[in-house]
């Protein structure tokens, strides 16, 4: 948090939180497809909500549930597709504040392929793209308008050993060059990284 001014200076409570959580893993279909399921309740009392300017305020007590899914399956050899759907629903259950960084929805998918290069090359080339879903929130709980909802996406082509000894790979990160609004300070956005290009290299010993 921060202060402006000495009037802005105000104490608060420390939060105390009960958390309860549940889940199942899943393996099947010759362990070829896994499931990932996980619910979640959390209740908080002495909440802190935060204003445009970063100050930090007692607002009483603070409810959020919700539950996520995870699927990753391989179909036929050298595919892999991935997925997540995630559900949350987080209110301040004393005061008409705002929840932040409490999208409701949230999901992604990826697929990657192995394909061989000519045989006794010993070398494999792995084109991915993976797409994430975030539905609008809010950075601030009174003061600010919403953040509204935003798709990213990354991909990648790497050529590796088919040892998985060596890997080298290009990725770009926000492909798209979205702009996303991820926090606020004094009212002022503050925005994702632009469009990267990242070059790696893998050595495993």
């Amino acid at each position: 948090a921060r202060a402006a001014t000495p009037s802005t200076l105000l104490p608060y409570a420390p939060e105390r939180a009960w958390t309860y959580e549940a889940g199942a893993r899943t393996r099947f279909l010759d362990d070829r497809v896994s499931v990932n399921v996980t619910g979640f309740w959390l209740d908080v009392r002495d909440a802190q909500a935060v204003d445009a300017f970063a100050q930090v305020r007692d607002a009483g007590k603070l409810r959020s549930r919700g539950g996520e899914i995870e699927i990753a399956a391989v179909p036929v050899k050298g595919l892999s597709l991935t997925g997540s759907a995630g559900y949350q629903d987080t209110k301040y259950r004393s005061a008409p504040l705002r929840a932040v960084y409490a999208p409701k929805l949230t999901a992604s998918a990826g697929i990657a392929y192995e394909y061989a290069l000519p045989p006794r090359s010993g070398a494999l080339i792995v084109p991915s793209v993976v797409a994430r879903y975030r539905s609008k929130f809010d950075t601030v709980s009174f003061g600010a308008p919403e953040t509204g909802s935003s798709v990213l996406v990354d991909a990648g082509l790497a050529i590796k050993t088919d040892d998985g000894n060596w890997t080298l790979g290009l990725e770009c990160l926000n492909c798209l060059d979205e702009d996303v609004v991820e926090s606020r300070i004094g009212g002022v956005p503050i925005l994702n990284a632009p469009r990267a290009w990242l070059i790696r290299a893998r050595r495993v010993f």
